[in-house]
């Protein structure tokens, strides 16, 4: 009969046992379960439950298994006998007590733990909504904000293009007055005025020019016209646009191109204008007796390589994001006094970006600067036709020192 309750007991207990192990397990799944779990009052039920269990299981095996080899004589009459009777008989009271105990902790912590995963579901469903309204308005700021910053951009191209009209005709009439075409205008300083007035319009008109193109790129107007083209050509013109400025400031410019590198596939106009850009600045942040040093080369591997080194006054590292962003400025004393747009190098990185290149900067106040430039291996054109007197010489173009 103890044996018949016993395994009952044992039943029971071991499909309690399962549905608070299954409730247990589904409340962990959940995302922030473990955390949820170690302060649930379920867990903490089911802990002494399953303690209650253990101990009663112990004792009772304490009580029919171990005793028994040590006590296999039972007394057989007088006081012996009912003292024997008296502790087996409140043993089992105790036994079945403390288990009933164990059963009822186990219980509660199975009612405590499907509780506590339906109020967990309630409360992760709410944040799941929540984070999916947050998501969709989020999503609708974004769009927003790139229809706005679409609608400005092509604002910013339609004044510009506005503006470049009445500017030439400005720099134009400005010209004519400086070369006095049509007569001498009387007094020498109105000769200096137009002079001025041609360069601040040119400046102006080159503001303009950047301005538009940067416009064009982020309104995603701007379109390549790409053809094949011979890069040690195009840099050799861009180095001819800089020369006489570099050496009204004393700036050696000095170019390394291997012999017949292979041509490249890409817009001619926009190549130079990346390498002017890079140029003028060289030159225009390079002291009094510096140099600009202009190298490129090509492998299968790694593509056409542009770099564009100088030993100008340099810039911190940290400082180099912000000149790569739209109107950013050199915040250096010794950037004071050279102005510029702020445009050029963000420029010419979008205009590397759009060719499915890239430009980077290394520089280092004090010691230059470096800009190098990458086009993807796709970019490479090979013509097998192509006379080996065709490529230049290797060791380049060099600007003379102003004296």
């Amino acid at each position: 009969m103890q044996s018949k309750v016993n395994f009952s007991a044992i039943l029971v207990d071991s499909l309690v046992l399962l549905i608070a192990g299954y409730s247990a397990w589904l409340l962990v799944s959940q995302p922030n379960g473990i955390k949820i779990i170690k302060n649930s009052l379920g867990f903490k039920l089911l802990l002494a439950g399953l303690s209650a269990f253990t101990i009663f299981y112990l004792a009772d095996m304490l009580v029919n298994v171990v005793f028994p080899v040590f006590f296999n004589q039972a007394p057989k009459s007088g006081p012996a006998l009912y003292a024997h009777l008296l502790v087996s008989w409140l043993g089992n009271v105790i036994g079945v007590m403390w288990m009933a105990i164990g059963f009822l902790l186990t219980v509660k912590a199975v009612m405590t733990l499907v509780g506590e995963l339906e109020s967990s579901k309630k409360v992760l469903s709410k944040e799941l909504d929540e984070q999916r309204t947050e998501a969709l308005r989020l999503r609708d700021v974004t769009q927003r904000a790139l229809a706005a910053s679409r609608a400005k951009s092509e604002q910013l191209a339609n004044v510009s293009h506005e503006l470049r009209t009445p500017l030439n005709s400005i720099i134009g009439f400005a010209e004519l007055l400086q070369k006095q075409t049509f007569g001498p205008l009387g007094h020498e300083k109105y000769r200096e005025y137009s002079t001025d007035i041609r360069v601040a319009g040119r400046h102006l008109l080159g503001l303009i020019n950047d301005i538009l193109d940067l416009s064009k790129i982020e309104s995603g107007h701007m379109e390549l016209q790409e053809e094949t083209l011979d890069l040690e050509a195009v840099i050799a013109e861009a180095n001819d646009l800089i020369r006489e400025k570099a050496n009204e400031l004393g700036i050696a410019v000095e170019q390394y191109i291997p012999a017949g590198m292979p041509w490249l596939h890409a817009d001619e106009r926009r190549v130079k204008q990346i390498i002017l850009n890079l140029l003028s600045n060289g030159v225009k942040f390079t002291p009094y007796g510096g140099r600009v040093t202009i190298k490129a080369w090509c492998s299968p591997a790694g593509g056409h390589v542009v770099q564009i080194m100088d030993t100008g006054i340099g810039m911190e590292p940290e400082n180099i994001p912000k000149a790569l962003a739209p109107f950013g400025q050199l915040p250096s004393e010794l950037g004071k006094g050279h102005h510029g747009t702020g445009l050029g190098l963000p420029l010419s990185k979008s205009l590397m970006e759009m060719h499915g290149g890239s430009l980077n900067i290394e520089s280092q106040p004090g010691q230059g600067t470096t800009v190098t430039l990458r086009f993807p291996t796709h970019r490479i054109v090979d013509l097998p036709h192509r006379r080996p007197e065709q490529a230049k010489p290797a060791h380049a173009l060099s600007l003379d020192k102003a004296s």
